[in-house]
């Protein structure tokens, strides 16, 4: 049984670019290294090889830009990152307290959360760019550079995950009847 190849939500990168990467936590070392750390993984290794395989550079700010992070991303990861975003976005989408926007260009894509919190009378602000060229997540101007507005498309992406996903639970869901027996082929 051939089975055909599911089409991706998210464009495939190869190309290999230099991103700003904030070093983080008691290794002192990149997000990537240390999300991934345990004994066994030499930092210096890890921090080379994410500098020789970044496709995806990332801007974090959250609240009045007390979290503010800098995330070089591998080719190995991205596809991933960029995946649980489009998830988060979703269940943010449901949330009645929250207000999300949304931009894709050709080098960037951008998220911004307006989050309500009645009780403390507040906004907190999270805004997420994900962008394709060198050095391009210095700050959040630098990175939204090739957009000029932000526009709420969320809908179309939803709906293009959406038949991902479906497909995607229908292959698991055939594999796991194959595993059981359950299909003779």
């Amino acid at each position: 049984m051939l089975f055909r190849s599911l089409p991706s939500p998210i464009a495939l990168r190869n190309e290999k670019i230099q991103c700003n990467d904030t070093k983080l936590g008691l290794f002192d070392s990149t997000y990537y290294c240390v999300r991934d750390s345990t004994p066994y993984i030499d930092m210096n290794q890890c921090e080379e090889y994410v500098r020789n395989h970044t496709v995806l550079c990332m801007y974090l700010e959250s609240g009045d830009s007390n979290y503010l992070t800098h995330i070089a991303i591998p080719d190995e990861d991205y596809e991933y990152v960029l995946a649980e975003q489009i998830y988060r976005m979703q269940q943010m989408d449901e949330k009645p307290n929250v207000k999300q926007f949304y931009n894709e260009t050709q080098t960037n894509f951008y998220i911004q959360w307006n989050e309500q919190d009645e009780d403390l009378n507040s906004t907190m602000i999270y805004n997420r760019c994900f962008c394709l060229t060198d050095f391009c997540n210095i700050n959040l101007s630098y990175c939204l550079q090739s957009s000029s507005s932000i526009r709420n498309r969320s809908k179309q992406l939803f709906d293009r995950m959406n038949n991902f996903l479906s497909g995607l639970v229908l292959l698991l869901l055939l594999l796991l009847m194959i595993q059981n027996e359950l299909v003779i082929i």
